[in-house]
This record gives C-alpha cells, structure tokens and sequence, in this order.
C-alpha cells in the first residue's frame, strides 16, 4: 500500500487527510544517508559488503544492526534503505525507548492508523530495541518473523547496543565493530572530519593531517 492510498483513509482531524499525514510523518522522515562507511581496513570492507548485501535482499528481510554506541547504526539503516530499489519509499525514524508500551504509535486504533500503515512499503528503522519495553518487544519479534505483506508491507530495521538472541533467527544481522580496532581507518575519519568542518567555515582547502599526526593519536 502507497502512500497515496494510505491519504486517502479518512482520519479524525479537521485538517485533509493528506496533510495530516504529512504533519505526523514529517519529524520522523529520514533523509539521505550522512556518509558511507568511510576506511579500507578488513572491518570496514566486511561492513560495506553487508550494507550491500542487505540492499539488494530480494526478500527485503528485516535488518538487526548492533554494537556500541556512537557508531551511527542509524545511518547504516539509510545506507541499506537508500541503497535498494525502494529508495523512493518513506523511511522513518523511532527512538525505542520512546514509544509506548500499548505499542499504539506503531499499530494504531479504531481511531487511528498507526505508523506500521501510514510507512507502506517503505522502512521503518526502531532505534534502541533493546529499550523497548518487554511486551512491545514481544509484538515486534512477532512481527518481524512474520510472512512478508502478513502485517507489514514495509520493511524492518533495528538498532541495539547488545544482541538480541530472539531476532537472530529472522534478521540479517550486522555487527558494527568500534573504531578502537579499526586503528587503520582512522586517519581516513580524521581526513574527512577536517574536510567537512572545513567547508562548513568557507575554507577553500582543509589542513593537511600527516601521517605522523595519526599515529601520535
């Protein structure tokens, strides 16, 4: 189901449908992805090989992407996304440990229709899963086991900072490995830190960062 034909249900809002559905899913759109998986080490070539892989699964499986924080597994989600052929589709962006327990936000009401329907086929990334309250958990391990087009037509992506035994089974799983063992891409992070900080001053050309420099740090 389109987001055309998701306008068109009629919701309790004095506004049109159409606009109320942009009003609710316009904080939650995820844009193009930040950057790509930046070095040239075994961890960071084995990372863009499992980005790509999720891209084109022809299935659309659900995706679990875990490690620690500040590892941006966020974006690797809309480096999967933006990367596959439905590109065009929404893609949406939940923090886990905010919804509600009832889970209403994504199944909806009698009232309403929740986020599971107004996405389509699009994505919806659930960041924090590991936050997600246990019944909730429960509701979105079913879901993600579940056939394709049973209850969702979209597909499904989730974050955690710890496995998460029960999804093993019906997600591509992708672990994020620290930058502290990926010593070899981190003058490659240092080079393109520097390059947009630089372009965000207006300087015409980024400082050089030497060889030595890296290794120092």
């Amino acid at each position: 189901m389109g987001f055309t034909m998701v306008v068109k249900r009629r919701l309790s809002c004095p506004c049109p449908p159409d606009q109320a559905v942009l009003l609710r899913l316009a904080p939650l759109l995820v844009p193009q992805p930040r950057r790509g998986v930046l070095g040239n080490s075994r961890y960071a070539r084995t990372l863009r090989d499992a980005v790509r892989h999720a891209a084109h699964d022809e299935q659309r499986r659900p995706v679990l992407i875990s490690g620690e924080p500040w590892l941006e597994k966020d974006n690797l989600a809309a480096l999967i996304h933006y990367g596959s052929p439905s590109r065009q589709q929404f893609m949406l962006r939940l923090d886990g440990a905010l919804l509600k327990a009832d889970g209403i936000d994504l199944f909806g009401s009698e009232a309403e229709p929740g986020l599971l329907e107004l996405v389509g086929d699009g994505a919806l990334p659930i960041h924090k899963f590991d936050q997600v309250c246990e019944p909730l958990q429960l509701r979105l391990q079913e879901l993600a086991r579940s056939e394709p087009d049973q209850l969702f037509q979209g597909r499904l992506f989730f974050t955690a900072e710890s496995s998460v035994p029960a999804l093993d089974r019906c997600c591509t799983l992708i672990r994020v490995p620290p930058l502290r063992v990926r010593r070899q891409d981190l003058g490659e992070w240092l080079r393109y830190g520097v390059g947009q900080r630089s372009r965000k001053l207006g300087w015409a050309k980024p400082p050089a960062v030497p060889d030595a420099v890296v290794k120092r740090l």
